[in-house]
């Protein structure tokens, strides 16, 4: 295999560099937003989430449990003062 760091172009277009430099900089925040939100949903199960409450109108944790075979973190009541 050949070294592939030699690059092969003739001259650099600096201005365009510029651009697409500022263009990245610029969207920054949106690709780290978009990032996280890929992030979030790369896990199978919570993508099977995703559809099925796309798909369903009215689903709750517990279906979604019953479905997907899942049990449901428990998490502690608190009384009303």
């Amino acid at each position: 295999m050949e070294n592939s760091s030699n690059c092969v172009r003739v001259f650099a277009d600096q201005e365009q560099i510029r651009q697409c430099t500022e263009k990245i900089n610029h969207a920054g925040p949106v690709f780290d937003r978009l990032a996280q939100v890929l992030d979030l949903a790369g896990n199978t199960n919570r993508l099977k989430i995703i559809y099925l409450l796309r798909e369903e109108s009215h689903l709750c944790v517990c279906d979604l449990s019953d479905i997907l075979s899942m049990s449901i973190p428990c998490f502690p009541t608190f009384a009303q003062a």
